[in-house]
């Protein structure tokens, strides 16, 4: 790290500040206190408005206040109380965003001044639901522009003299609770005094650098959540004084139990798994995601369509806030010649569903990485249409994800992954709001069976995505279908393509990297990937990319398991199937959809 980082941060903070002047949404957090203290010896001077409400412990409210006024810099609380929002007031899914509008909205009335958050560039690739607030109220992000990640954070905060540069995330006290959880002050406060107590407990025993949450699993169970690298070290004797103090803290509930986690953060947003966590002194097992089941049957009077309507309306659909959002319904539109796909009826009855709630919605797969109908998006498009999905049919509009020729794509950050650090995904995936997957079950001769996860991560995939997940090689030339026409080099930015004397490419593998985009941009399918990955390989990849389509943003699954052809629907044929038709699954998490089905 060097302080060009912090040049460039100067320049973006010179360009936002009226007259040396800008206001600031302060938690009192580390990134929104960098900020400041970036902003302030830099010679501006920002107002550093700090909400306050019961969803913010007190504590933390008297450290922001005076670590300000020991720094020299105006502070203003806002009082706020998101309690009183329905989507908060309900547990939605989207309480997050709907609390961050509302907090940001009362910010920006507070002051005239270009108002500045805290976000940083590796929020971009975590799960950060406020994000899409922060974006609709047009709020300005330094540290993200700038580039800085929460590493480049911690070090320049040492580097200049911060106060705590290894400040830990105390994040707002309404994701303690789960989604269905109507948040009472009461409760709120509650946490806040345990999780008060634990600290000093910690304090205490010398350990302050310690990590936790205090989170409500169910309303009368409360988990104390420890990295398991902590717990490793941590004597019994301490790990039971935790939970003690905080059972004294919160009068009236069970003590808590002790639950070693990998990670603290996103705990109700990542699929729950189906296993039991044991405390150390006793307590319940935490129960696993929901997934909805209807069957195949129809009373008279009542159709499929009526009834996955009923299933996604049961299993929480309405609680997403869809208004005026874009909502991409990505399924499969079957390769012609295949008669097992999902009919477009389905479709239909999802867009009509998510249009009745206010959205914007449309169908999109990605194009495909080999030969056949589907390989470029007109050839797309036609594919669709002669298998029944148009406007008029689906109620919708179709987008092909990646574009004309699957080269429109976005690269998407991911953290904590074995295979990739990055996936390519179709641009318009990605720009949509929100994000549901329609998905057929069915065999693959690959994976085993073609589920959500294959819908999604697969799917969604550019042609060069589809390329990253398959191979193992690098693409090869076939010369009988070159016709030289050098389109491909225009598309190389690794100049590894070259032609001989006979007017064939051909790819030089000591410079190629393997992203399949001369795949994408040949006319004439001359060029292939060369070798396939193995099942093991390609499942973990396909997991990750639909990690990089689903992170961040509201999502619903639904999969139809019928018509459960042995092969993928990709085929331009499809066997007798392999089972009788079983029902339609619905739920929030594609992993327990999956396992469900």
């Amino acid at each position: 790290m060097s302080v060009t980082s912090l040049e460039g941060l100067q320049r973006i903070l010179s360009d936002v500040a009226a007259e040396g002047r800008f206001a600031l949404a302060y938690s009192g957090g580390l990134d929104s206190r960098f900020l400041a203290h970036a902003a302030h010896i830099l010679g501006l001077r920002p107002l550093l408005l700090h909400v306050t409400g019961p969803h913010v412990p007190p504590e933390e409210s008297d450290f922001a206040r005076s670590w300000a006024e020991r720094n020299g810099l105006e502070f203003r609380p806002v009082p706020v109380n998101p309690l009183t929002l329905p989507p908060v007031a309900k547990g939605a899914r989207d309480r997050c965003y709907a609390c961050k509008r509302r907090l940001f909205t009362a910010l920006a009335e507070e002051s005239d001044l270009p108002l500045c958050d805290g976000t940083n560039a590796s929020d971009a690739s975590t799960y950060r639901p406020g994000l899409r607030a922060v974006r609709e109220l047009g709020v300005i992000s330094p540290l993200a522009l700038a580039g800085l990640t929460k590493n480049d954070i911690h070090f320049l905060a040492g580097q200049t003299g911060m106060e705590q540069p290894e400040q830990k995330p105390r994040p707002c006290l309404l994701t303690r609770l789960p989604y269905g959880t109507t948040p009472t002050e009461e409760t709120l406060a509650a946490i806040a005094a345990a999780e008060l107590a634990v600290r000093g407990a910690l304090v205490r025993a010398s350990m302050p650098q310690v990590d936790f949450r205090l989170r409500l699993t169910a309303p009368d169970k409360p988990e104390l959540h420890l990295l398991s690298s902590d717990t490793a070290v941590m004597p019994l004797s301490l790990l039971e004084t935790l939970t003690e103090e905080a059972h004294h803290a919160m009068p009236g509930l069970p003590r808590p139990v002790l639950s070693p986690q990998e990670s603290l953060s996103g705990f109700f947003d990542r699929p729950q798994p189906n296993t039991y966590r044991i405390p150390a002194s006793g307590g319940t097992p935490m129960a696993a995601s929901k997934v909805y089941f209807t069957d195949m049957r129809c009373k008279v009077g009542t159709s499929l369509l009526d009834k996955l309507d009923k299933l996604m309306k049961a299993a929480g659909i309405e609680d997403i806030d869809f208004e005026n959002k874009f909502v991409a319904i990505k399924m499969h539109f079957g390769e012609p010649g295949n008669l097992s796909f999902l009919r477009p009826n389905f479709a239909r009855t999802v867009a009509e569903r998510v249009k009745a709630l206010g959205g914007r919605p449309f169908l999109t797969d990605c194009n495909t990485l080999y030969v056949g109908r589907r390989k470029h998006a007109l050839e797309h498009l036609d594919a669709a249409y002669e298998n029944g999905f148009s406007p008029l049919s689906t109620g919708c509009q179709i987008i092909i994800g990646d574009g004309l020729k699957g080269t429109d794509d976005v690269e998407v950050p991911l953290e904590n992954c074995t295979e990739f650090k990055s996936a390519l995904i179709g641009r318009a995936v990605m720009d949509a709001d929100i994000f549901i997957s329609l998905t057929h079950f069915k065999g693959h001769e690959m994976t085993g069976f073609g589920g959500t996860i294959k819908n999604i991560g697969m799917g969604c995939g550019s042609r060069a995505g589809k390329m990253a997940m398959h191979s193992l090689g690098k693409p090869t030339v076939d010369p009988e279908k070159c016709r030289g026409c050098h389109t491909c080099v225009r598309f190389c930015a690794q100049s590894a393509i070259s032609f001989g004397e006979d007017r064939k490419a051909f790819i030089n593998h000591d410079v190629c990297v393997g992203c399949g985009r001369c795949i994408a941009t040949c006319n004439f399918d001359a060029i292939s990937n060369a070798v396939d990955a193995d099942s093991g390989i390609l499942n973990r990849r396909m997991a990750e990319y639909a990690k990089a389509v689903v992170q961040g943003r509201p999502q619903f699954h639904i999969s139809i398991v019928n018509q459960v052809s042995p092969c993928c629907d990709c085929h331009g044929e499809n066997d007798a199937a392999v089972v009788p038709d079983i029902g339609m699954f619905a739920s929030f998490d594609p992993v327990a959809l999956d396992k469900a089905c």
